[in-house]
Order: C-alpha cells, then structure tokens, then sequence
C-alpha cells in the first residue's frame, strides 16, 4: 500500500505534464500528416519547409515514444507492457524493412500513449482539428489557391488528393461526432449528418455513402428504441439478451470482414468474369489487383515494400495507363498484410477486436455498431489503421470514458455533487 502512495505521489504533477506533451504532439503529428498526405496543400508547400517540418515530425514521433514509456510505466499490466514492447519493436522494424509509412509507426506509439488517458478528449481534439483542416481544404480548393481534382463523372476530391478519400474524410468525421454526441444527440444534429452525405455525394464515393446511410439509420433506430412507446420493449429481458448475443458477435466484426476479404480475392480474383449485379467492374479489377499482389508476395512477417501506381493528386493519364499500370490495393486487410507483414497484421486486428471487446463489456453496443461500419467500409477502402482519418484504435487501451452512459444532466449532477463535497 505504501509502495502504490509512493508510486501516486511521483506521478501526480508528473501526470498533467506528460499528457500535455502528448497531446501537443499527437496534434502535431496528426495535422502535419493530414496536410502533406491527404491534402493537395501538398503541391504548393515549397520543399524547404517540408524537409523541416519532417524534422519535426521525426521529432514528436520521439516525444510520442517517450510518452509511451510513461503511460505503460504507470500500469500495473506486465501483458500490456509486454504487448506495448512487441509492437513498438515490430512496428519499427516493419517500417525499416516493410512497405508501410512512418506514420502506422507513429499511430503505434499514438495507441501506447493513449494507455490511461481519456478517449472522449482525445477524439475531440482529432475531430475539431480534421474538421478545420477539411473545410481548409475545401475552401482553398473552391478559391483555386489549390486544385479541386475532379474524376470521371463528375466527382470532386474538393482539396484532398482523391475523390474517394475525401468521401472517407467525412464519413468518419460523422462516425466520431456520433460517438462524442450519442447520449446528447437532438434531431437538428440529423441535418448535420444529411449535410455529410450530401457533401459525400458529390465525391461520388459509394462505399462511403452506402456507410453513412447505415450510420444514420443505425442511429435513428437507436434513438427511437430510447422513446417512452417503445422504451419498455427494447429494455426488457428477450431485447437485452438479444442485444447482448448481438454485441458478442460483433466482437469479431475484423476478423470476420479480414477473413471475406482474403477468401473473396483468392476466390473471385483469379479468373476471368463477366460483371454482374454487385460484383461491378471496378470490384472485379481490385479483386484480381489483390490476387495478383498475394500471388507476387504470398507471406513475410515484416512486409513488402510493393510499388503501386494510384489515381491520387493527378486526373490525367497517358493512353492505355489503367489497363496496363494502375496498380493500387484498396482493401485495408490486405494491404496491412501485404505491407505491413503477418505479425503486425495480427496485432492491428487484436488492437481492434480488443476494443470491440471493450464496448462489448461496456454494454456500448452501439459504439460495437459504429466500428462494424468502418470495418465494412475498409473491405473496399485502405483506412483501417491511419491516424489521418480516424483514430478508433486508440479506443482499445485509453482510459475508456466516451463506453460510460453520461448525459448532460447527469453530468450537471455530478458536478453539483463535487461542489457540494
């Protein structure tokens, strides 16, 4: 017992400190990356201050370790100080001889350093800083201070690099306010929502829109079930354990959307087919883009550094290009195979499937739901694991606060009650 006051009382001022430094460079590091990767911003920044601020980026990403030392330093879990060190090793080495980028390092040590601290603030802050940032984008692109990309019909990126990543912006820009508001959510933020898909619309990202459309309905049922007519239905024994059985199996939402994703490309990839109903020719040719790259590089523990040729920042091509040189690996289970090798494979998914488990305990189910959509969503898109457009992982060991049931009343009341103590 003395050892732990010991232990409270080093820490105490030590705590704030450490949290602050880390938010500092979580938001630099989340900012500058957004920018030069995700933003055509990208082409007017001369390349002086580019090689500066990768100095700096190089920096915070040390300062983001050093944080991630304390915050495992503080818990008592020799399993999660040991996980923490096999991923930062792992993640290092696969960035040295992998093919994935600096940053899934830095989201690592973002994941560690999230050990304790509250995940409700850390998502606003990623969500008030992606939002200015977009709407930066969006505006300067509409200005013509930057270009405003637009693709085969009519699809616009408005100031980020492609069509289909801005539509990924917004939907998981949408998915983070929901989880902020669940509890506090009015009908007047459904137009915000609409707003979300309208913008998505015009991106002409389906798998994005089709992943909003289940956001709102999800939601909308949601908030319904919480209504005096149906509240007593949806709270009573056969609901709750419907719902528990439910949650239960949405813990293995990843490995189940990884495991389709894998038999799909192996199945479907490899021959030749006629497009028909759901299986579109766009479909088609990233089904047999994965097969080939699976065929080329069937296993490696640390990754493969595989050169693609992508859509990205350009809407010209010479003749024959997509035929015969596009070559770009859009679904996130395959790519953090192929890039990122077997182990860091399976210690993403295990991050992800551990906080699945987490809302699962919690009784969030809605929050399981929440990351059910972005595990459909990244059979198609390659944003399962990057800090730029979503920062769900961190959920898995940050201290947890967003999983409890607060609405502003009972937050008025716990208030009042630290006053009065």
């Amino acid at each position: 017992m003395k050892e732990n006051n010991v232990r409270t009382a080093l820490f105490r001022g030590f705590r704030t400190a450490t949290d602050l430094v880390y938010y500092v460079a979580f938001v630099f590091c989340v900012g500058w990356v957004f920018i030069k990767d995700s933003t055509m911003f990208r082409k007017i920044i001369p390349e002086l201050v580019k090689d500066r601020m990768d100095a700096a980026y190089h920096a915070a990403a040390a300062v983001l370790l050093i944080c991630a030392v304390i915050a495992l330093l503080r818990q008592d879990s020799i399993r999660l100080a040991v996980f923490g060190i096999v991923v930062t090793v792992v993640s290092y080495i696969q960035y040295r001889v992998g093919g994935l980028k600096f940053s899934y390092y830095v989201l690592c040590l973002m994941i560690l350093g999230a050990v304790g601290k509250s995940f409700r603030r850390i998502l606003t802050i990623w969500l008030i800083l992606a939002t200015v940032l977009m709407a930066a984008a969006f505006f300067a692109s509409q200005a013509g201070i930057i270009e405003d990309l637009v693709y085969k019909g009519n699809r616009h990126s408005y100031g980020i690099v492609y069509c289909t990543d801005c539509a990924a912006h917004v939907l998981f820009l949408m998915i983070s306010y929901v989880m902020l508001r669940l509890y506090n959510f009015y009908v007047w933020e459904y137009g915000v929502l609409l707003f979300g898909l309208a913008f998505m619309w015009g991106t002409g990202g389906k798998t994005n829109i089709a992943g909003s459309v289940l956001l709102i309905g999800g939601l909308a049922f949601y908030r319904l079930s919480r209504r005096k007519p149906f509240r007593n239905f949806f709270t009573g024994r056969p609901a709750r354990f419907a719902a528990r059985a439910g949650g239960a199996i949405l813990c293995l939402s990843f490995p189940v959307c990884a495991i389709l994703s894998f038999a799909s490309t192996l199945m479907l990839g490899g021959t030749e087919r006629e497009p028909h109903g759901l299986l579109t020719q766009t479909i088609l040719n990233r089904l047999q883009i994965g097969y080939r790259a699976l065929q080329e590089h069937p296993f490696s523990l640390f990754g493969t550094k595989i050169k693609e040729h992508s859509l990205g920042g350009k809407t010209t091509h010479p003749d024959g290009w997509w035929a015969n040189k596009y070559f770009f690996i859009d679904n996130s289970y395959l790519r953090l195979y192929l890039f990122g090798g077997a182990i860091l494979f399976c210690l993403f998914l295990s991050v992800l499937v551990y906080a699945q488990i987490r809302c699962f305990l919690a009784e969030q189910y809605m929050y399981e739901y929440f990351l059910l959509i972005m595990a459909l969503v990244c059979m198609t898109e390659h944003h399962m694991v990057d800090f730029v457009f979503h920062v769900f992982p961190l959920l898995a060991f940050s201290s947890g606060d967003i999983l409890t049931k607060r609405t502003s009343r009972s937050r008025k009341k716990a208030v009042q009650q630290e006053g009065s103590s």
